[in-house]
């Protein structure tokens, strides 16, 4: 059998545990607010998807580019593309750096 003093602690314990339950209410999404997400998710996917196929696509102009000058034995437009490279791509790195610490500065501050 169960003494008072039991049956006080589980009302107590129920009713703090009901406090906890109460203060901690989950918000579940509707259906209209996860289609609107996966849009957004989508949107972002597609553009992420077209930025990279044009980097793709450059790059491949750029290495075909560098072939054809090499075969016409064009020394000279050879070397001011690779001076311009030299130095374009470190500013590529960067902006690409910047752009992805920016993307992740969101999920530091705690705010996504």
């Amino acid at each position: 059998m169960k003494s008072r003093q039991d049956n006080d602690w589980e009302k107590s314990f129920k009713s703090d545990m009901k406090v906890i339950e109460d203060v901690y209410q989950v918000h579940i999404p509707d259906e209209r607010e996860l289609l609107v997400q996966l849009h957004q998710f989508k949107e972002k996917r597609k553009k992420a998807f077209v930025r990279e196929f044009a980097a793709f696509l450059i790059t491949a102009l750029m290495i075909f580019a560098f072939y054809a000058v090499i075969a016409f034995k064009l020394t000279a437009l050879f070397i001011w593309i690779q001076g311009i490279a030299l130095f374009v791509f470190p500013l590529l790195l960067l902006i690409e750096h910047k752009q992805k610490q920016s993307e992740n500065e969101v999920f530091r501050n705690g705010s996504e």
